[in-house]
This record gives structure tokens, C-alpha cells and sequence, in this order.
């Protein structure tokens, strides 16, 4: 993330939801590591403070991608993210495929959260 000013030191809040390093004063580089919300405060050279608020949820774009291809005819696929939650929704041709696609969810989610992505807390698939 590229800054508006030069700073000389950064903070996130709540390090269970995010971290954050300076690469160089105009650049950090943020990490979500769970869903919730914090802060990041930055201070430029003059000791001011900035306080910018964050929050971090799933990345669904991912997971939608692989519905799109492994389930092409499917079209009424809905996901929705609350909380820690991912929300699965729609209709599909039969039960079969439903079982299908909440097991690619749940495998995705499994993927996420092993990689110290924004799913890190391994959340509820919910069909």
C-alpha cells in the first residue's frame, strides 16, 4: 500500500486480524490474517498520527472461480460472507451437486486458512 506521506513508524491494532511492516516510508504492506476489523496507525516524521481502519474478510473471488468451473451449468450459486461465516445459497440441480460444491467450499476454505490467508480461523461453510 503506497502512502500519501513519508512514515517513519507503523501499528495495526489488533494483531490477531492483521500485521503490518514499513518496507520504506512511503510503502507498507499489509496482511489480513483473520476476519474481523482493527486499525493501522501511521506516524509521519512529526510524530502525527493517521489512523485508518481496516477490515479484513474472506476472499470469496477465488471460490467463485472454481464454481464457475467446475460448475458450469450451476448458475444460481450464491456466497455470502458474515462474520466468520461463509453463507452458501441457491439452488442446484440435485442433492448430489449440492454436497459437490459445499465440499469444494470447505476444501477452499481449508486451502485459505492453511496458507495464513484472510480465512485463517477456518470458518463455517454453511449450505
Amino acid at each position: 500500500m503506497h502512502l500519501p506521506f513519508a512514515a517513519a513508524r507503523v501499528a495495526v491494532g489488533d494483531a490477531k486480524i492483521a500485521d503490518v511492516i514499513l518496507l520504506n516510508p512511503s510503502e507498507i504492506y499489509l496482511l489480513g490474517k483473520t476476519t474481523g476489523s482493527t486499525n493501522l496507525i501511521v506516524w509521519n516524521r512529526a510524530n502525527q498520527a493517521s489512523v485508518i481502519d481496516i477490515s479484513v474478510d474472506l476472499d470469496t473471488a477465488g471460490l467463485r472461480q472454481q464454481f464457475s468451473e467446475l460448475f458450469p451449468t450451476e448458475r444460481d450459486i450464491r456466497l455470502t460472507v458474515s462474520g466468520n461465516a461463509l453463507i452458501l445459497s441457491g439452488s442446484v440441480a440435485d442433492s448430489v451437486r449440492a454436497a459437490q460444491v459445499v465440499a469444494v467450499a470447505s476444501a477452499y476454505l481449508q486451502r485459505t486458512a492453511r496458507s495464513g490467508g484472510s480465512g485463517a480461523a477456518a470458518p463455517d461453510a454453511a449450505a
